[in-house]
């Protein structure tokens, strides 16, 4: 690229243009911004002020491809290391905007060793490495060491700032130590009582070992503290509204004020349960539909990706498919998978098993996950071809029961069954009946409806992108019960099928028939289960601290008349 500079007469007659897009961005005014940035590139289109603004504005705007095509020019022409770390930062922000945390996590580091004193760099690199971590799987376990090791090295440059252990903190907590991250969280309070972001994930993390008083007043106080944090919703499920209640007035207020999309996501969800609360029921919806409204847009998902998976599963698992397969791994892994739509009593029953002394809950584990990737990149791989030698597929099958073994290895301590109840692994349970011969598959139903409405009331994180629209939630739901219903059909006898409904009404006589198929005897400490000490990271954390209650069967007829889209789509009759 020809590196063309304006000389210094022009640059100081482009002084007063680049400060009106500076003071609009920085006012949030992006069309001024924009419009200027617009004006300052046609006369100084090399100049690196003027592409390094263009780059801010882009991202501003959620324009991230844009951005990172500005940030990578300027960096081009930079010349002090100061500007090439503050670019850096800026096209880490973007690639990671793009989901390529990859060239984000580069693009921080780099920030990072152009300025060694950039704290803030190396915090965002800590941050991608723990979203690498996530998104993953298999390598999950050496990215979050990785995020560790750099902001324990943040921490021995930075003693003092309350950033880095926080940071700390979440990863572990991300990573399922949530004790540790508790211990982190309270040590910088110690420090720092008033530190918004220790004070609220510490309310997080209480939150998850069933410290529900404890946690309502951390989440409370931090709001308190920086009314800006996007935590309404978290504290408004572990607060019970009431009319007159001055944290409903203060949601109310905040719904007013300007706010950045993810902060009107979260006052919205928050707004849909105070109203339900106080049985508002027309009003919670309208913050559902303003709530799930927002979240989509913020989401790239298209149904039909799933719909072609569902057909791909069915056209390949046939009886033949797995007369031909069955017997053929060695696995000596029995964990008992729960699986299911979400919001179906998968939470429940699980925390019901946990109390059962040979049982270990595992929790959500992603492994199944990405060991299905691996297997399906391989059989595709070899395209048309993938199942013509049995040799191949059977190391195919070997290697994922291994992988699966290794990853699990560390979650049943001293008791000889665990569980994995991660709700979407009802896509896999071929591989699953395939790999562990001695596991046990249970899929955990409840009505329809029910399961939907629930699922569109909780603002998923990730991993439920099919959640924020009725129609698309009751098609994802019939994908589900068609895919079952095949499973039922090739592999006759080896799913248990539990309703939550009867779980809730019978449930001795529900966790009788449960452990009798998982092959273990009935413990009445399973009744108990509300009182079992145990991190839970789910959307139903609370609901499993308490004894059974019915409230939750058949709720959907209180939103009846604004289901159109939902019953529509699961073929309901109106």
């Amino acid at each position: 690229m020809q590196n063309i500079q304006p000389d210094s007469l022009s640059l100081s007659a482009l002084k007063p243009e680049l400060d009106e897009a500076a003071d609009a961005l920085e006012a949030g005014n992006l069309t001024q911004a924009s419009l200027a940035v617009k004006s300052l590139l046609t006369k100084a289109p090399y100049e690196y002020r003027v592409l390094q603004l263009a780059a801010t504005v882009a991202l501003a705007r959620n324009q991230a491809a844009v951005a990172v095509d500005y940030f990578r020019r300027a960096l081009s022409v930079s010349r002090a290391p100061l500007d090439a770390a503050r670019t850096l930062h800026g096209l880490g922000l973007a690639l990671r905007d793009l989901n390529d945390l990859e060239g984000a996590c580069d693009a921080f580091q780099r920030a990072g060793q152009a300025n060694k004193g950039n704290l803030v760099s190396a915090l965002e690199h800590a941050k991608t490495l723990g979203l690498l971590a996530t998104s993953e799987i298999v390598n999950a376990a050496e990215k979050r060491a990785q995020a560790e090791q750099v902001l324990r090295d943040i921490m021995g440059r930075f003693p003092d700032d309350p950033r880095p252990p926080t940071e700390l903190g979440i990863t572990r907590l991300n990573g399922g130590h949530v004790e540790d991250a508790l211990k982190l969280f309270e040590s910088v309070l110690e420090k720092c009582p008033d530190f918004p972001p220790a004070v609220f994930n510490r309310g997080v993390a209480l939150t998850m070992l069933g410290k529900s008083d404890e946690a309502r007043i951390a989440l409370e106080h931090s709001l308190t503290v920086d009314r800006t944090i996007e935590g309404y919703y978290h504290m408004a499920n572990l607060h019970r509204f009431s009319a007159g209640d001055p944290w409903f007035t203060r949601l109310q207020q905040r719904s007013k004020e300007p706010l950045s999309q993810n902060a009107r996501i979260d006052i919205e969800f928050a707004l849909a349960k105070a109203c339900e609360d106080i049985e508002d029921y027309d009003q919670a919806f309208d913050h559902l539909e303003t709530a799930n409204r927002e979240k989509r847009r913020t989401i790239q998902y298209d149904l039909r990706g799933d719909e072609a998976r569902v057909e791909q599963i069915i056209a390949i698992s046939t009886p033949d498919f797995f007369a031909r397969f069955s017997g053929r791994v060695s696995s000596d892994v029995s964990p008992i998978f729960i699986l299911g739509m979400p919001r179906s009593g998968s939470t429940l029953l699980e925390q019901m098993l946990a109390a059962h002394p040979k049982i270990s809950a595992g929790g959500e584990l992603p492994y199944m996950l990405g060991v299905a990737r691996a297997i399906g990149a391989a059989w595709e791989s070899r395209k048309e071809k993938f199942l013509s030698i049995d040799a191949e597929v059977i190391a195919d099958l070997q290697n994922g029961a291994d992988t699966y073994a290794r990853l699990s290895a560390h979650v049943p301590g001293d008791k000889p069954r665990f569980t994995d109840k991660l709700p979407g692994n009802f896509q896999f349970i071929g591989l699953i009946h395939l790999m562990f011969p001695q596991a046990t598959i249970i899929n955990c139903r409840r009505d329809p409806v029910d399961t939907c409405l629930s699922c569109y009331k909780k603002h998923f994180q990730s991993a439920v992108p099919y959640s924020f629209d009725l129609g698309e939630l009751g098609r994802y739901y019939t994908l589900y019960e068609r895919l079952m219903k095949h499973w039922h059909r090739v592999l006759p006898g080896r799913i248990l099928d539990v309703d939550y409904e009867s779980l809730v009404a019978n449930p001795e006589t529900e966790l009788r028939r449960v452990l009798e198929f998982c092959n273990l005897e009935f413990d009445p400490a399973c009744l108990e289960f509300h009182k079992v000490e145990r991190p839970v990271k789910t959307a139903s954390v609370l609901q499993v601290r308490k004894p059974l209650y019915k409230d939750s069967i058949r709720r959907w007829k209180k939103y009846e008349s604004r289901l159109g889209p939902l019953l529509d789509a699961l073929g309901i009759n109106r």
